[in-house]
């Protein structure tokens, strides 16, 4: 606790819950708040949509607000610079299943269009186009069906986790129209695409942006000279003669003439 009146009565409130804005991408972050109070500014991510849950190998999570189907889940993450959560490793799957404890949406769905497209297990794609290397489908999952009517039988190609709650961390394929609340992922990386380590999977930049130096090394130093010679040893650059030439071979004589023979400076010695 700070005392801002100027007395230095500075102090710990033990066993205090601090409110505030707990959400690390905001101007505002407040990193001894445990509960979010709504305050969060200058985010990437919209606080009426999203709560921020939680970070994992420097990727952020942030839980819906909301209840939404799965294709208003994937615009609203969209929206809000992120996309709907990739799951690539079982402790990121464990991380996620404790983050709440009912079904929420992924980013993982069934594309129709796919040379791999089968029913009911092929074709399945994270949203961000990265392999598709992990899964941690329920037993039975994915089948494409369907127990609750309404014309959604064979129409099940959206995953969601948690199936069978609370917190099983177990995949199943559903239809898209049910209201599920979903997980928003902040990836970072670089994000200019005219870098050389560019990363389209990035949706947050975390300023580590490389380049091509004039060698074409990604990262380089090297540099131009004056004489247009590209490398990064600065102790060979190019030059400028007494003329002002860049790479130029004029010298002072030893009169201190630009270009001069040194005949100026030269004495003749009289003897009587």
């Amino acid at each position: 606790l700070y005392d801002h009146s100027g007395n230095g009565n500075h102090g710990t409130i033990h066993g205090a819950t601090w409110a505030g804005c707990i959400d690390p991408l905001a101007s505002n972050y407040l990193p001894n708040a445990q509960i979010d109070d709504g305050s969060c500014t200058g985010s990437p991510v919209n606080p009426s949509d999203f709560t921020y849950a939680g970070e994992l190998d420097g990727h952020y999570y942030y839980l819906s607000n909301n209840p939404a189907t799965w294709n208003d889940a994937n615009e609203i993450s969209q929206e809000n610079n992120g996309h709907l959560v990739t799951i690539t490793s079982q402790e990121e799957n464990n991380f996620i299943t404790g983050l709440y404890s009912s079904e929420i949406w992924i980013g993982l769905f069934q594309n129709i269009e796919s040379v791999d497209y089968i029913e009911p297990s092929g074709g399945w794609e994270w949203i961000t186009g990265e392999n598709f290397d992990y899964n941690n489908w329920d037993t039975g999952q994915p089948n494409n069906v369907y127990q609750g009517g309404n014309g959604y039988d064979g129409y099940e190609d959206y995953a969601h986790t948690n199936f069978s709650p609370p917190s099983t961390g177990n995949w199943n394929d559903y239809h898209p129209e049910n209201n599920y609340r979903f997980i928003l992922e902040m990836t970072p990386g670089c994000t200019d695409n005219s870098a050389c380590n560019y990363d389209e999977n990035a949706t947050q930049n975390d300023n580590s942006c490389l380049y091509d130096d004039c060698a074409g090394e990604c990262g380089g130093n090297a540099i131009y000279d004056e004489c247009d010679v590209c490398d990064d040893d600065l102790t060979n650059d190019c030059t400028q003669d007494c003329i002002g030439d860049w790479g130029g071979a004029i010298e002072n004589d030893e009169c201190g003439i630009c270009g001069g023979d040194g005949s100026s400076c030269m004495f003749t010695q009289v003897i009587d």
